[in-house]
């Protein structure tokens, strides 16, 4: 859900990575929402310095999201039209991730 608190979500992520559990982080990458850059930095430096161990994987925005919402009679905020990121994006963000998991 997105414009709410993540302060549940990390305090789960700090608990998990106490236990030494494998950790893989998925961040779906939505155009105009969670995409940009200083977010993506801001994700991977909690997760480096909570769980250098722990995995990112960067998933790619899926415009067939828009019918599953359409199936549930729910308000899709992103726009209809919002395309992938494209390979060199996902390159470009990809980057970022492993400069902090990688330091």
């Amino acid at each position: 859900m997105v414009g709410v608190s993540n302060k549940k979500i990390l305090s789960n992520f700090e608990a998990l990575s106490k236990t030494g559990v494998n950790i893989c982080v998925r961040i779906p990458l939505i155009p105009g929402f969670t995409d940009d850059d200083e977010n993506i930095r801001d994700i991977a430096e909690f997760v480096h310095e909570t769980n250098p161990k722990a995995e990112i994987e960067l998933l790619n925005y899926n415009p067939l999201a828009a019918n599953k919402f359409d199936t549930l009679n729910e308000t899709y905020l992103v726009g209809k039209d919002t395309q992938r990121l494209s390979e060199q994006q996902m390159d470009a963000k990809r980057k970022i991730v492993s400069e902090i998991m990688e330091a």
